[in-house]
Order: structure tokens, then C-alpha cells, then sequence
């Protein structure tokens, strides 16, 4: 892969976020993806920064932080917490209680956790994101089941449905990526790279579907 092409591959996490864009506004008419719109904000700022701390050498900056692993853990929690809202405000009769229960039980294992691990430390908490995209996945799975139950005839139209497609495509592609990665990047660097390159694609796929979602927000 040539500098140029492997440079725009790097940054994918923050112009993937701009493909929705176009599709968000007016503001109005995408207010059932609030905390979607909100995630697509506060994400673009993230990876701008995890991208900034990265990659502060070829600015010729150098940043209190040489890691970006903090930001990392952090944009995990706030992901959780952000589509955990989405996905309760949807509203659908169905493991209700367990959908409200969840934030609070990521929220308890993110206080007992980090008493024991650092939240910044020199490597990806594979912990933290293994346990982010677990409860994601169960989100998306309730999601199907009860679409299924319904038996909805175009789902297509549905803009949750492009959420949560998009959501299960990232989640699942990631959820081996956090379980090796931790070890990986201990022994083997290069393999740990190309690791972290599969979860880009996933992420650009993640980011269409929810530009599609916005879309089909204001038929």
C-alpha cells in the first residue's frame, strides 16, 4: 500500500464520520437518531484527536499525550452509553427492563474495573471493549428477535434497521478483534496492525448504514 493510500486508510475512523453528514440535517427530521447524531459528533471529535495523537510526529507537535489508548477507552464507554439510550428510545415492547438494566450494569463494571486496571494504560483494553461490544451485540440481537416477532414487511424502510445492520456488522467483526488483540500486540506488533486494519472497513460499513438510516429517517 502506497504512503498516501496507507495515510487515508488511517484517518478512515474520522472521514468514514463525515458520510452521514449530508444526510443529518435539518436537525428536525432525524429526531428519532438523537443519540445517534450525537454519537456521530462526539465520535468525529474522538477519533480526531486519537487520529492528532497518533500522528503528532508528521505535525511537528508534540502533545502531553504519546498515547491514545485513554481516548480509546473512553470513546468505548460513551458508545455504550450514547446507542444504549438509541436503542431504549425506541421504544419496543420487548426485554424492555433488560435494555434499561444494561448501562447500569456497564456502568458498575466500569467503576469496579478501572479500581484495578488503568483506564490509560500503554495498551488497548481489550476488557473494556470485549464487554462494550458483548452488550452492543445483545442489543442488536433483542433488535431482530423482536422484528421478527412483529414480522414488519419492509425493513428496509426502517431507519433502525440500518442502525442496528450496521451495528451488528461492527460489533461482530470487532468482538475477536478485542478478545486477541491485547495478547497480539504483546508478542507480534505487525499482526496486531493488521488487526486493527480489519476494524476499519467495518467501521466505514458501520458508518454508510447509519448515512442510510438518516435517509430513510426523512421518506
Amino acid at each position: 500500500m502506497s504512503n498516501l493510500l496507507r495515510q487515508i486508510f488511517n484517518w478512515a475512523e474520522v472521514w468514514a464520520l463525515l458520510i452521514p453528514f449530508p444526510f443529518i440535517f435539518p436537525l428536525k427530521k432525524t429526531k428519532t437518531l438523537r443519540p445517534v447524531t450525537y454519537y456521530v459528533f462526539v465520535s468525529l471529535i474522538i477519533y480526531l484527536i486519537i487520529n492528532i495523537i497518533s500522528n503528532q510526529k508528521s505535525f511537528n507537535i508534540d502533545l502531553h499525550l504519546h498515547s491514545n489508548v485513554l481516548i480509546y477507552n473512553i470513546n468505548s464507554i460513551i458508545r455504550l452509553f450514547l446507542l444504549s439510550w438509541y436503542f431504549i428510545s425506541l421504544r419496543q415492547p420487548f426485554f424492555v427492563n433488560t435494555k434499561k438494566v444494561l448501562p447500569w450494569i456497564f456502568a458498575s463494571f466500569v467503576f469496579v474495573f478501572f479500581l484495578f486496571e488503568p483506564i490509560n494504560g500503554k495498551y488497548l483494553n481489550s476488557t473494556l471493549h470485549i464487554v462494550e461490544t458483548g452488550l452492543l451485540l445483545l442489543y442488536c440481537i433483542q433488535y431482530y428477535f423482536f422484528l421478527l416477532k412483529e414480522e414488519q414487511p419492509s425493513f428496509a424502510r426502517l431507519p433502525s434497521f440500518w442502525v442496528v445492520t450496521g451495528l451488528s456488522i461492527f460489533v461482530v467483526v470487532n468482538f475477536p478483534i478485542y478478545l486477541f488483540y491485547d495478547t497480539v500486540i504483546k508478542l507480534d506488533t505487525p499482526t496486531a496492525r493488521l488487526l486493527w486494519d480489519i476494524h476499519k472497513p467495518a467501521f466505514i460499513i458501520f458508518c454508510i448504514c447509519l448515512a442510510k438510516a438518516f435517509y430513510e429517517s426523512k421518506r
